[in-house]
């Protein structure tokens, strides 16, 4: 059950680099023993993705593999606490892999995706929280006050809108935002990919992660640095111009 992580990160053809990315080898003295794999994509300035990484060592605590779903909710209570006075932002994705039982749990807020292939040979996709693409987060959103154009809402009286409708930090959107992230968890992952939006081509709907481009290389067990290659192909490849990838871009695979 034990698997190697790696980590590929590029900065694209952005000024800078606002993906920031942590992984943890996990054990305590009751023979619980695991990885942490976060990724935190930050928008408006790199404080509030940071903040986050720097923190997460520190706040995470995790007793029991029952309580894994607990502990990463209140991380991000944790670093929500700590970032909501920035003005900017960033998206949080968690997943907290176990070795015994055999399992992934994953907290996602914002729309950096986590990518699980099972045992059984199935593709699961996070959850995404992007108002263009998700009509119930836009709707969370209206309820909360918020207005909706070209793609994104904006707090009233505030003309800095966010194309997500989770995110910690950015404070001038305090009273529209929804902090809570979805939780869930996969037993018996066989790979598992823990990514920022940059990593899939942006002239797609962010819902589709192009979960069938994932599938053979998954059950390959395809490390990082060839999901970053993959990408970088297909967008040069749909773009018809080299030169890489356009956003920051950052891969953690466990498999």
């Amino acid at each position: 059950m034990k698997k190697r992580v790696t980590i590929a990160t590029r900065q694209g053809k952005r000024l800078f680099q606002e993906d920031f990315y942590v992984h943890l080898h996990l054990a305590n003295e009751n023979g619980l023993e695991g990885e942490l794999l976060a990724v935190l994509d930050g928008h408006g300035g790199s404080t509030a993705a940071r903040l986050c990484a720097d923190e997460i060592h520190g706040l995470l605590k995790l007793e029991s593999a029952a309580d894994a779903e607990n502990s990463l909710r209140q991380l991000i209570r944790e670093l929500d606490g700590k970032t909501r006075h920035l003005s900017s932002g960033t998206t949080v994705s968690l997943a907290l892999v176990l070795y015994d039982p055999p399992q992934v749990s994953i907290a996602i807020l914002g729309d950096s995706p986590v990518v699980v292939l099972d045992n059984r040979g199935e593709l699961h996709q996070s959850p995404n929280h992007n108002v263009r693409s998700n009509p119930e987060e836009c709707a969370i959103a209206k309820k909360r006050g918020a207005t909706y154009r070209q793609g994104h809402i904006f707090a009233p009286d505030c003309e800095d809108g966010l194309a997500m409708g989770r995110a910690l930090g950015d404070a001038h959107l305090e009273e529209v935002l929804f902090r809570e992230p979805d939780v869930y968890t996969i037993t018996e992952p066989a790979w598992v990919l823990v990514a920022s939006d940059g990593l899939f081509n942006p002239i797609y709907d962010p819902l589709m992660v192009m979960i069938d481009d994932l599938q053979f290389p998954a059950e390959d067990g395809a490390d990082a640095a060839e999901i970053m290659r993959l990408a970088e192909a297909r967008e040069e490849a749909e773009e018809g111009k080299e030169g890489g990838l356009e956003d920051n871009a950052t891969a953690l695979v466990w498999g």
